[in-house]
């Protein structure tokens, strides 16, 4: 068996179709079906159920895949390192975020890291706070932005603390307010930022805002994409809070209110505890990026 069987078979499991799979890694779909076959040949057993709809896993296929992962994981680590040793900056690092951190700050992270490791390719996986988390204990990412880590196998590097600001409707009663009570904030119907599933809701930066501070919200919308809650502001449908960082370039029609008692979010950087060369250099500019007022990391 070869690595790049091992490959085709984490790309198919990923992509869930013979053909996704071959365009992700520029080959023929007869390349990837014949590799796919030679390998549940060599193993004794089906990987993968086909059907009309996509592929699925079997429970043999979801079995070998975690140690599939973990195979290519070490291969790759293991090249980094010999680079490493030659003092060569090669390799590739694979990157969780949330829409805020893609929007402002990963722009100008990639362009002066690539400037400074040219040979480390980068690839962006987006999703929320506690998808990025399980994608770090997958093996799907090496590193990754977060709020805060629950798993004590996973490493993590605070950023930054960030300010919460309520929006409101520019039309809107408490507009002409330089902050919102707790009182309003009840009053108003409220737009709840969605952060993943129940069981992240202990991590929930508003949610634990209120219920610090008892606050009853009125509760009429819970959504996930932050840029669809500031539309939904605009058109006069609720109140809401969200990071400042979001907050720049927000239409003429929203405006932004502090806060009774200020709320904070913290934005991390994750990693295993044992991450690759290519990652610890990226959690490294990272860090410094950060650090030196969001200026060129030397």
């Amino acid at each position: 068996m070869t690595l790049a069987k091992y490959e085709i078979f984490r790309k198919t499991a990923e992509t869930k179709s013979l053909t996704r799979a071959a365009e992700k890694l520029h080959l023929t779909q007869s390349a990837v079906s014949h590799a796919m076959n030679a390998l549940e040949a060599e193993l004794g057993f089906s990987l993968v159920n086909r059907a009309r709809s996509g592929l699925t896993l079997t429970e043999n296929g979801a079995r070998m895949l975690e140690y599939i992962k973990e195979m290519l994981y070490l291969n790759e680590k293991m090249f980094q390192e010999a680079n490493a040793i030659r003092g060569l900056d090669i390799g590739t690092v694979r990157i969780g975020t949330f829409t805020s951190v893609s929007s402002y700050w990963l722009p100008d992270i990639f362009k002066t890291f690539n400037t400074k490791y040219p040979g480390i390719t980068i690839e962006v996986y987006e999703g929320d706070y506690e998808e990025i988390e399980d994608w770090l204990l997958q093996g799907k990412i090496d590193c990754g932005f977060v709020s805060q880590v629950r798993a004590e196998d996973l490493n993590q590097t605070m950023l930054k603390r960030e300010k919460l600001l309520c929006i409101v409707p520019a039309d809107h009663e408490y507009a002409d307010q330089e902050s919102i009570s707790f009182t309003q904030l009840e009053q108003a119907p409220f737009i709840m930022p969605r952060y993943g599933s129940r069981r992240y809701e202990g991590y929930h930066d508003v949610k634990q805002y209120f219920k610090n501070h008892r606050i009853k919200a009125d509760v009429t919308f819970e959504l996930l994409d932050d840029y669809a809650i500031i539309s939904m502001v605009r058109h006069g449908m609720g109140i809401s809070i969200l990071p400042e960082m979001l907050l720049h370039n927000l239409p003429p029609e929203v405006k932004s209110l502090d806060l009774e008692q200020d709320c904070h979010r913290t934005i991390s950087i994750g990693s295993t505890q044992e991450p690759s060369p290519a990652a610890r250099k990226f959690k490294d500019f990272v860090t410094s990026w950060i650090h030196t007022g969001n200026s060129r990391a030397e």
